[in-house]
């Protein structure tokens, strides 16, 4: 796999079939010029791969294509292929009892391959109200027989994670690393824990350019380049639809985004992996994805921050459609004005897009002047942080990292990036983005005063700044 960068400034995209018109439209829509969608669906990073090699990518200020970023559910795809290897060598068999290989009640029947396809039998209510512990899905009781019901369940890959470890005496990402992430040039990562154990589920910090190595390897049937890095039998049977997940769409969605979010959330659900419209994907909390089409050998790696990730699968889906399979006939003006638009990609020229999220109110904090001009916010917004505060670019992002006090674990550092601008009137609006994480606070009021704080986006499974908080590998990610 060529892992060279194929940025805005190369032509690479119009060779592979992709015109900078495509590239230019799919800017746009992301950024929030797309009235369909009504704000920005801030787009943070992507990699777009054919046939192993980059094609384009970019990235959107104050993120970077080079430091690792939490993925969510994405993380799920690389339990499974743990899960993959430990076949491969012998260690277990998918029909294989998860209570028998850790040492607990399992009097349902669950099978390890039950847990891959989120076939445990359990309603999502159930799920909802598990605690974190190895025991707790395979003695709850469920409501269908195992193999028979879909519910999405990160419980059952918690379990999966488990196994890994109970079969080879290590953590998901130590197992992980000589099988598959040095095959692929993936650098140090961390994935979140729960006590002993990689979460398996989610916590996974990686970047864009990860995700899309991850699925161009995904794409040739588990190959980089001639070497086999995953086992093609189980790359093939990881793929298909094991599960039933349609269901009635949302009613109150756009009809076009409405069609979209059922040909990909609703087309079947294989080994810790969507199926989509065509292919299948990595899919994360918030917009974080790896879309693979094997049919074309085209890879879309994308992280961002939205609710509305209906509406990012359709831009994406939308850019492919305008993807062709002959060489775009471009002008140099064309190359050039892409080359433009994607060297100055910067989500601060549309923050005043940005929304709340209706359950995102934080408490109140405060901003000033110092008296050598420079602004200044308080963190107090973060508990844990009270107190403490950072300076505000007001005409670039500044970035620094907070240690989270009376943090015992290594995971105590927060990566931020803060930039604000002040009105006419001395209002002032601040984003303070966590760079480790899809997430940003946005904060408005007045200078010398107080200033109402919220998220664009709220973490998941969030309380205190302990939550988000991470281990300087992850500040270091290259």
């Amino acid at each position: 796999m060529n892992n060279s960068s194929a940025n805005g400034s190369s032509s690479a995209h119009a060779l592979a079939g992709l015109s900078s018109k495509a590239l230019l439209r799919f800017i746009d829509s992301l950024e929030g010029a797309d009235a369909r969608f009504g704000e920005t669906l801030d787009p943070h990073g992507v990699c777009i791969m054919r046939g192993g090699e980059i094609v384009w990518e970019a990235v959107w200020k104050p993120y970077s294509l080079e430091h690792a970023a939490l993925v969510y559910s994405a993380s799920k795809t690389y339990t499974s292929m743990a899960i993959g290897f430990c076949e491969n060598e012998g260690l277990l068999s998918l029909d294989d009892d998860p209570g028998v290989i850790l040492g607990l009640p399992n009097p349902h029947g669950i099978t390890i391959r039950h847990l891959l396809t989120m076939n445990t039998g359990h309603e999502e209510s159930t799920i909802n109200e598990l605690d974190w512990e190895k025991d707790s899905l395979l003695s709850t009781p469920p409501e269908h027989t195992p193999g028979t019901h879909f519910s999405y369940n990160s419980q059952a890959t918690f379990v999966l994670s488990c196994v890994v470890t109970a079969v080879t005496g290590q953590r998901l990402t130590e197992y992980l690393r000589p099988r598959l992430l040095d095959p692929l040039g993936i650098g140090d990562r961390w994935m979140r824990r729960i006590r002993d154990v990689d979460f398996g589920a989610s916590g996974y910090h990686l970047t864009v350019r990860d995700l899309a190595r991850t699925g161009a390897m995904l794409a040739a049937g588990g190959k980089d380049g001639e070497v086999t890095v995953v086992p093609s039998a189980y790359i093939e049977e990881m793929q298909k639809p094991w599960s039933d997940n349609s269901g009635a769409p949302d009613p109150s969605l756009d009809e076009y985004i409405r069609r979209t979010a059922q040909e990909n959330w609703g087309a079947g659900y294989g080994y810790q992996v969507w199926r989509s419209r065509e292919g299948f994907r990595l899919d994360g909390a918030y917009g974080q994805f790896s879309l693979i089409i094997p049919e074309r050998d085209i890879v879309v790696a994308y992280q961002g921050a939205t609710t509305n990730t209906a509406a990012t699968m359709a831009v994406l889906w939308e850019l492919i459609d305008d993807w062709g399979d002959a060489p775009a006939q471009e002008s140099a003006e064309q190359l050039e004005q892409l080359v433009r638009r994607a060297g100055s990609l910067d989500s601060w020229s549309f923050s005043a897009r940005y929304r709340a999220a209706p359950d995102g109110e934080l408490v109140s904090t405060r901003c000033w002047r110092e008296d050598n001009g420079m602004l200044r916010i308080g963190l107090d917004m973060f508990v844990g942080l009270e107190g403490m505060s950072v300076h505000v670019g007001e005409y670039e992002w500044l970035q620094t990292t907070i240690e989270v006090p009376g943090t015992q674990n290594p995971a105590n550092l927060l990566p931020l990036a803060v930039r604000g601008e002040e009105d006419i009137d001395g209002k002032v609006r601040i984003h303070i983005v966590v760079t480790s994480s899809p997430h940003r606070v946005l904060a408005t009021g007045d200078i010398g005063g107080e200033l109402e704080a919220a998220w664009h986006t709220v973490p998941l499974r969030y309380e205190t700044a302990k939550d988000i908080a991470v281990p300087r590998v992850v500040v270091d990610a290259v």
